[in-house]
C-alpha cells in the first residue's frame, strides 16, 4: 500500500535529478535522486557509503509521473533533468510523484548539461560530433562493434565515427524508454532515409531536418534531449541489445515512426499523424510505436 488514509501522513516536498529513465515496464517512471535525501557522491573527504546513507541509482525507488502525457517517448524527463515532486508517504521516502521538471536548473554557464564525475563524454571540437557520446568509449567491446557492422551491412555502406556515435545516440533519444525491438526499428528508419533519394543521405543530414527528430533538433524553442547530448551507458546497451537482436531483419521500407499511444499526443500535436502512418501499407505496431510510411 502506498498511502494510509488513517495515518494523516502529509506528503513530503522534493527537488531532485533524474538519474534513470529506463523503465523496465514502459510506464514511463524514471529514479530521481532527491537533493537532501540521497547524496550524490559518496566519495567525499570524511564520508564513506555508510555515513552518508547512500543509496545507488539502481535502488532508488521508481517515481511516478503524475501528468497523463508522459506515455509519449520525448515527454519523458531526461537524464539530468530537475524535477519536483513530492512523496506521498512522507518522509518515509519510498513512493515518489513527479509534478514537473524546472527547464535550464541542470544547465552550465555555457548553457551544456554538467557532465562532471559521470560515466558521460565531455564534449569534443569536433563540429560534425552534434551529440557529445563516443560509443566505443562509452560501451566498447564485442557487442557494440557487431552493432555497428549490423548498422553499416543494413546501410549498406562503411560509417564514420561521428555518424556512428550521432546514429546511436539519435536513436537513444528518440526511442527511449520504449523495448530493445522498438529502437532498433527506430535505427531502422533512420537509415532507410539515408538511402532513400527523397531524404539527404547522411546521417547528420537525415536527424537534422527541421520537424523530423525532435529530440536531436529541439522542439518549441528547447534545446535537444539529453539522452542525445550524453546518452548514459545503460541507454547506449540497450539500443545495441536491439541492434543487435532486431535490425538485421528490420523492414528496408519503413520512413517513419510515432507512438500509438493517445495519450501521449497533447496540445499543438497531430494524432492525425499516428493514423496516417498506421494505415500505410506494410506498417506494423511494436510496443507502443507504430512504423510505416507516409507518402
Amino acid at each position: 500500500m502506498i498511502f494510509n488514509a488513517s495515518m494523516g501522513m502529509a506528503p513530503y516536498w522534493f527537488l531532485g535529478e533524474v538519474v534513470d529513465n529506463n523503465d523496465p515496464t514502459n510506464a514511463g517512471r524514471v529514479r530521481v535522486r532527491v537533493f537532501g535525501i540521497h547524496p550524490s557522491d559518496p566519495f567525499v573527504a570524511d564520508g564513506d557509503k555508510e555515513a552518508l546513507d547512500y543509496v545507488e541509482d539502481q535502488d532508488l525507488p521508481w517515481a511516478i509521473c503524475v501528468n497523463g502525457t508522459y506515455g509519449k517517448m520525448n515527454m519523458v524527463p531526461d537524464e539530468g533533468d530537475w524535477v519536483f515532486g513530492f512523496f506521498v508517504d512522507g518522509k518515509e521516502a519510498q513512493h515518489p510523484f513527479l509534478l514537473g521538471t524546472l527547464p535550464g536548473t541542470n544547465l552550465d554557464d555555457a548553457g551544456a548539461p554538467p557532465v562532471e564525475g559521470s560515466k558521460r563524454v565531455g564534449s569534443t571540437s569536433n563540429q560534425n560530433r552534434l551529440t557529445n557520446a563516443d560509443v566505443n568509449e562509452i560501451l566498447s567491446g564485442p557487442q557494440g562493434d557487431q552493432a555497428r557492422r549490423n548498422a553499416e551491412e543494413f546501410l549498406g555502406r562503411e560509417m564514420s565515427d561521428d555518424e556512428w556515435n550521432n546514429l546511436v545516440a539519435a536513436t537513444v533519444a528518440e526511442s527511449l524508454p520504449n523495448s530493445p525491438e522498438e529502437q532498433a526499428y527506430a535505427m531502422g528508419v533512420i537509415l532507410n532515409r539515408v538511402r532513400s533519394p527523397k531524404y539527404p543521405n547522411s546521417v547528420m543530414g537525415v536527424l537534422h531536418q527541421s520537424n523530423q527528430f525532435q529530440a536531436v533538433t529541439g522542439a518549441a524553442g528547447s534545446g535537444p534531449s539529453n539522452n542525445f547530448i550524453n546518452p548514459s551507458q545503460t541507454q547506449i546497451a540497450s539500443t545495441i541489445s536491439g541492434v543487435n537482436q532486431y535490425l538485421p531483419s528490420a523492414p528496408t521500407t519503413w520512413l517513419n515512426f510515432t507512438s500509438n499511444i493517445t495519450s501521449a499526443y497533447g496540445v499543438g500535436t497531430d494524432i492525425g499523424f499516428r493514423d496516417l502512418v498506421a494505415n500505410s501499407p506494410g506498417s506494423r505496431v511494436v510496443g507502443g510505436t507504430v512504423f510505416g510510411t507516409v507518402n
